[in-house]
């Protein structure tokens, strides 16, 4: 989004926006470029739910950052105090994977396992069967009504833009606010393909 349409939204000045992002360039803020996952490489998503004692949480933290595979970790509460997403080049590498993990993580026990059959929305795009962006779900505040699906901004896409309708599982909002306050895991990631 250029800064100018970012001033425009935010009610706020040119020089305000830029010095502001600027600043959290500078410091705090670290960007994420994703692409489609059949396109990387490492079609295969699985999400592994794993425990680790309180005291080897940061420094698990820090190797799994450091694991190719790894596209993010969250720490949670509950029974499964770490749920790790990994891309794998082929289903074979589910077990491979989870049995390599010992090897640099002794504390780590995994409790359970999924391979991601299709991923309908990632980092708040709705994606196509081939996991390219085709709209957005834009967030919301937590005490806010649910988003709308919005169709993507770029004119360019030769792709049809899905409507609100059927684009969520059955049974599921969107909106985290029906539950219950929304709940964000601070995330493991340190380096610059880990949200923060």
């Amino acid at each position: 989004m250029p800064l100018r349409d970012l001033a425009a939204a935010t009610g706020t000045s040119l020089t305000t926006v830029r010095r502001r992002t600027q600043s959290l360039l500078a410091s705090r803020l670290s960007l994420r470029c994703d692409l489609a996952r059949p396109l990387s490489g490492r079609p295969l998503s699985a999400v592994y739910f794993a425990s680790v004692p309180g005291q080897y949480v940061e420094e698990t933290s820090r190797v799994l950052a450091g694991v190719r595979e790894v596209r993010s970790c969250a720490i949670t509460a509950g029974p499964h105090n770490l749920v790790i997403d990994v891309w794998l080049r082929a289903l074979r590498d589910v077990h491979a994977f989870e049995a390599h993990l010992p090897r640099k993580l002794p504390h780590l026990t995994v409790d359970d396992r999924s391979v991601v059959l299709r991923t309908v929305k990632h980092m708040g795009r709705l994606l196509d069967h081939a996991g390219r962006g085709v709209g957005v779900v834009p967030l919301s505040h937590p005490r806010g009504a649910g988003a709308p699906v919005m169709p993507p901004q770029s004119a360019g896409s030769s792709q049809e833009s899905p409507s609100s309708e059927g684009t969520r599982p059955p049974g599921r909002s969107g909106d985290s606010s029906s539950n219950g306050p929304p709940y964000t895991p601070r995330s493991c990631m340190t380096d610059a393909s880990w949200n923060v």
